[in-house]
């Protein structure tokens, strides 16, 4: 399963980590480059938070449809 990754400590567009690779994806129906990473197991995810910490996993209106965010700094 294919999830948009993202870092909240990371303003600008840098690769939020090392297995993000840069997509097109349709966001609100246009086009636009996003980091996309494959998760395909629990077990992968699980290894992806004992890597990156916190995690934040959401839906909303792009596709890939599922999007994760490394929560590695506060936010409101």
């Amino acid at each position: 399963m294919k999830f948009l990754v993202k870092r909240t400590s990371f303003w600008d567009n840098k690769k939020p980590c090392d297995e993000a690779k840069e997509e097109d994806v349709k966001l609100w129906g246009e086009s636009t480059e996003a980091w996309v990473i494959e998760i395909s197991s629990l077990e992968e995810l699980l290894d992806f938070v004992n890597k990156y910490g916190d995690l934040i996993i959401s839906t909303g209106a792009t596709e890939p449809t599922f999007k994760i965010e490394i929560y590695d700094d506060y936010r409101e």
